[in-house]
Order: C-alpha cells, then sequence, then structure tokens
C-alpha cells in the first residue's frame, strides 16, 4: 500500500486534489492559448512537450525549442530574399524555402491561429513509433531559417535532417 502525501490524509483525496489541480491548470492554458498569441502555438493540453523527446541532434533540438520560443526567427530582420522581414509569418511564404519542403506538412484548419510549423509541432505525440512523415521536411525548414537568421556565420556540416 502507498504511503499518502501528507499525514493523516488518504491517498483517494491525493488523488482527488491532483485532479483539480490538473482541471485548473488546463483551463488556466487554454485560457491562455485564447488570449496570448505565442500560447496559441503551445500544445493543447499539459504534458510532456514531444519536441523533448522526438529524434533529433542537439543542433535540431536547439532549432525545435527556440521556435517554440518565438527566439528562432527571433527580432525581425530582412531576409535574404529581401522581399520582407524575416517573421514566422514570412517564413511560411519565403520564396528561399523550397515549396516541396512544405508539401508533407499538414495545413492547420482555418479557424486556428497556429502556423504551419507551430501544428506540425503540435501533432508529434510523446512516444512515437518512429518519426512522422514530415519530421525531415520539418528540420530542413527549421536548418534554413538558422542560416537566414545567421547568414554572417559559417554553419560546421550537419547530417542529413532527421539522421541522428
Amino acid at each position: 500500500m502507498s504511503k499518502p502525501s501528507l499525514p493523516g490524509q488518504s491517498t483517494k483525496t491525493t488523488t482527488q486534489h491532483q485532479k483539480i489541480v490538473l482541471a485548473f491548470r488546463q483551463e488556466q492554458l487554454q485560457r491562455d492559448r485564447r488570449d496570448r498569441v505565442l500560447m496559441n502555438g503551445c500544445r493543447p493540453t499539459i504534458g510532456t512537450e514531444p519536441i523533448l523527446t522526438a529524434p533529433a541532434t542537439r543542433k535540431e533540438r536547439s532549432r525545435l525549442l527556440r521556435w517554440r520560443l518565438d527566439w528562432l526567427p527571433g527580432q525581425p530582420r530582412d531576409c535574404l530574399c529581401r522581399q520582407d522581414r524575416l517573421t514566422r509569418k514570412h517564413v511560411l511564404e519565403c520564396q528561399l524555402i523550397p515549396a516541396h519542403l512544405w508539401d508533407t506538412l499538414s495545413t492547420p484548419p482555418p479557424d486556428s491561429n497556429q502556423n504551419t510549423i507551430d501544428f506540425a509541432l503540435s501533432a508529434l505525440t510523446i512516444s512515437p513509433t518512429s518519426p512522422p512523415p514530415y519530421w525531415s521536411d520539418l528540420l530542413s525548414i527549421l536548418r534554413l531559417v538558422d542560416r537566414y537568421v545567421h547568414s554572417d556565420t559559417v554553419f560546421p556540416e550537419e547530417p542529413a535532417p532527421g539522421e541522428t
């Protein structure tokens, strides 16, 4: 038999408290997703972020996390395509990113405020048997964005996206 968390408290009471706290946190997350732009890009439920367990190199995982935190592309600057500033919105339409990379990514529903990359990241599962079909294309897009943001930096050779 497991020990109660607090003296005199039953395991059943502890479980009820955990459910109440989780329900409150979930409700708070939904409110934040509705009211805050960056929160809308995050997963709709509380739990482990799959990009932490998905097959990726350290550099790829860094890009995934920086995208989630809105650090990639970061501060708007002129894009190398010379059409617009390099922003999260522009990434979706930038002519420098090959169109075929977007073909495997699902498009978010019209009533969603998520962009295509956030939607693809939210579709990841915690313990996939293998990465989704769009995985290497998604990593390639983020690699290109990282290179455009740091266009004055020489990047070392990296394995093909998704080949860890």
